[in-house]
């Protein structure tokens, strides 16, 4: 029924189907630089509000009040979920916004409860336990030699976020694709920088697939380069 009401009332502005043009959006888009998009920005809850608000919120969604509370995806919900968020990227945070955030979180230490709570999910409790991987010895080819061919190879340039080694406090880490330490061919070693290097300890088959395919594409653009030369 309000469905059927939505789609019959009229729109306030007449524009219910249509759009605007991309000269309309350019105009508009002009006209409201430098001037506050939204009428809160820059404004603050007062202490007051801000306790209302929290005494308000208290106990909904959570424990028991939570309408998922004790209930677990299936298998087959996590596969869908799995596929939907395949090849997306986290949100991008910036230099600023990482610094400020260290800086907030400088000084602040966990209480022994927390503490506690943390240790219980270490080891094989996690849910991203891969059998103690990170544990196994690196083969002796491994070296700094290697490390820098590989890095002077991909240009001194994370082969993820682009970014130059020179931008980093530290030098660029060298990947292993199919995360097997003792494999050290150079076509499975690639340059990361430290935080794109973290976000491959998740969803490492994806990762795995991903680079490969980055790889096989640089080497075709390369063999197309050099007919071009050639010719």
């Amino acid at each position: 029924m309000t469905k059927h009401l939505w789609k019959n009332r009229r729109h306030p502005r007449g524009m219910l189907g249509k759009h605007h043009s991309i000269a309309a959006k350019k105009k508009m888009s002009i006209e409201r630089k430098g001037k506050n998009s939204h009428w809160i920005k820059d404004k603050h809850h007062t202490e007051e509000s801000k306790r209302k608000m929290s005494e308000n919120r208290k106990g909904l969604c959570i424990g028991k009040e939570n309408h998922n509370y004790g209930k677990h995806l299936s298998v087959k919900t996590r596969k869908k979920l799995s596929k939907a968020l395949k090849g997306r990227k986290q949100p991008f945070r910036s230099e600023e916004y990482r610094r400020n955030l260290s800086i907030a979180l400088t000084g602040k230490k966990k209480s022994e409860e927390t503490k506690r709570k943390l240790r219980a999910y270490t080891g094989k409790r996690t849910s991203n336990w891969q059998g103690g991987k990170s544990f196994e010895p690196y083969g002796f080819e491994f070296n700094n030699l290697l490390k820098n061919f590989i890095r002077n190879r991909d240009n001194y340039r994370c082969q993820e976020c682009g970014k130059h080694q020179s931008k980093f406090k530290k030098k660029l880490t060298v990947h292993h694709i199919n995360y097997n330490k003792k494999n050290n061919k150079p076509k499975n070693l690639i340059s990361l920088c430290l935080h794109c290097h973290m976000k491959t300890n998740f969803s490492r088959k994806d990762w795995t697939e991903y680079f490969r395919k980055k790889i096989t594409i640089k080497k075709e653009i390369k063999k197309r380069k050099k007919i071009v030369c050639d010719q």
